[in-house]
């Protein structure tokens, strides 16, 4: 474990109790000034070793607990990337939904264009003229039939 010296304005004097060497501050030149060197004593490194065993012994602890938190992470980033596949794959469900329904409302618009030109057809269409001409066209059938079944009946007695 490193000494510290402490701040100089509050504190002057200071003995490294592992080393036994004890410093002074001295201003001028500003600076920590070793006063005096002597032989530890037995209670000063037996504190010494106490307080750091319990530092080795803390240590440990958050160690241990910072080994159960991040494998606590670890098992946190499995879970959020498997919802992150999974959710992934529900993205690419829906886009294909979109793109199909996107594809049929192309569809419907077209159909739904094409039923108001008929629409629009119909509105500018004159009645009267449609039946005048309908009825024409019956009588011109009515007309082409009598003439098929005379051309038939000639064509049975040709034949016979």
């Amino acid at each position: 474990m490193s000494f510290n010296f402490p701040d100089p304005a509050v504190q002057q004097k200071v003995t490294n109790i592992v080393t036994g060497v004890t410093y002074v501050w001295q201003d001028p030149p500003g600076k920590w000034v070793v006063e005096s060197h002597s032989q530890p004593s037995d209670s000063d490194i037996n504190t010494y070793m106490s307080n750091l065993e319990g530092h080795v012994q803390r240590n440990e602890r958050d160690i241990d607990t910072l080994e159960t938190e991040v494998a606590s992470n670890d098992v946190d980033i499995v879970a959020i990337e498997a919802r992150g596949v999974s959710n992934q794959t529900d993205l690419d469900a829906l886009e294909a939904e979109v793109d199909q329904n996107e594809e049929q409302l192309q569809a419907m618009s077209t159909a739904l264009f094409n039923t108001q030109n008929r629409v629009h057809n119909l509105e500018s269409l004159d009645i009267q003229n449609a039946l005048s001409a309908l009825a024409v066209a019956r009588a011109d059938i009515i007309d082409l039939k009598s003439k098929v079944s005379s051309l038939e009946q000639q064509a049975f007695l040709i034949l016979e």
